[in-house]
């Protein structure tokens, strides 16, 4: 947690902080990830998976540089996970917008 930034302040809180991390760090961005990995086998086939995956990750940038904002200057750690988000979040919603069905052949 401290790569993270995130502090305890008291052990009655420490649960609750252990669970939002887990959950966030964890669940939602292994399984945002195992669908990720899914739809490139298929990109036309799975367009609306890969561009909602897309636009989760321009919400969490979006969500970071509010924080830029409000809070200051995050530090390196900070804007190199901005980057991150951004670059990840746009190369999938392009991804999303230039894949393209399979022909058919009319028999």
């Amino acid at each position: 947690m401290g790569v993270l930034g995130f502090s305890v302040l008291n052990a009655s809180a420490a649960a609750a902080t252990l669970g939002e991390v887990r959950a966030t760090y964890g669940g939602l961005f292994t399984v945002m990830g195992v669908y990720a990995l899914l739809g490139a086998f298929d990109p036309a086939g799975h367009r609306a998976t890969i561009l909602m995956i897309g636009l989760l990750w321009l919400g969490a940038a979006a969500a970071r540089a509010f924080g830029v904002s409000v809070d200051g200057n995050p530090g390196l750690f900070g804007w190199l996970s901005l980057g991150f988000e951004v670059l990840i979040g746009g190369v999938l919603t392009a991804a999303a917008a230039a894949a393209r069905p399979a022909p058919t052949t009319a028999a």
